[in-house]
């Protein structure tokens, strides 16, 4: 998608000035702020389980969970709105980042950066802090000789 947004003006597919400058910073914020952390608290979750099962499965598992939780965070609120609780509980901050969707224009939905206030920036606390709460832990408990023993 980003190098579509960076050819297609200039490739002659079509006219220049019909398109827009392309969103890098928008793009950046949202790398930065939502797949930086979302991939931060996989992993982290992945060698948590890891470090104190000793096993690979449960790695994969926690993952398995999160995702899970996800999807079930995401059914509910299709169902019945999103409410402060859904958005707070889901780990991936989808439900909050459709919340502050649905207050911005057209306009600011294609140029603006996304607004860091209310559940998202609470949801992304909570689960930033969880991840760095188990990476501690984690960090704590692993031990070379443990583990490959």
């Amino acid at each position: 998608m980003v190098l579509g947004m960076l050819l297609v003006p200039y490739s002659g597919i079509g006219e220049a000035d019909r398109f827009g400058p392309a969103p890098i910073g928008q793009l950046l914020h949202g790398f930065v702020f939502l797949t930086m952390t979302n991939l931060l608290l996989l992993t982290t979750l992945f060698f948590f389980a890891l470090t104190f099962t000793l096993k690979m499965a449960a790695g994969y598992l926690a993952v398995l969970v999160t995702v899970i939780t996800f999807l079930i965070m995401q059914t509910t609120a299709d169902n019945s709105g999103i409410t402060t609780v859904l958005a707070l509980a889901d780990p991936f901050g989808y439900l909050a980042v459709e919340q502050v969707n649905n207050t911005m224009t057209g306009t600011e939905k294609n140029t603006a950066y996304l607004p860091i206030s209310g559940n998202l920036i609470i949801n992304r606390l909570i689960w930033l802090g969880t991840a760095l709460f188990l990476l501690v832990l984690s960090f704590l408990r692993f031990n070379f000789k443990r583990f490959l023993g």
